[in-house]
């Protein structure tokens, strides 16, 4: 699990199956995610370009909602 060269490393499924996670792996709730899209780290750009890209994904955040507690009045509208 380790191993630095991603080619050889085991994938994040491979590592949830191991027996070290035994106690935490539930295939019925391990969803996979989408390959990860490394084109706009690829893109030659300036400091400020980035700034400006890394700005705009902050102000893009949108934070999840809080669950509700259990037996929380809930207010009709």
């Amino acid at each position: 699990m380790l191993v630095l060269d991603s080619d050889q490393r085991v994938s994040a499924a491979e590592a949830l199956a191991h027996a070290y996670f035994s106690q935490y792996h539930d295939p019925d709730d391990e969803p996979e995610a989408e390959p990860y899209d490394e084109s706009v780290e690829a893109t030659e750009r300036t400091v400020e370009e980035w700034k400006e890209l890394t700005y705009q994904e902050v102000l893009s955040f949108k934070p999840p909602e809080p669950p509700q507690p259990s037996g929380s009045l809930e207010i009709e509208q």
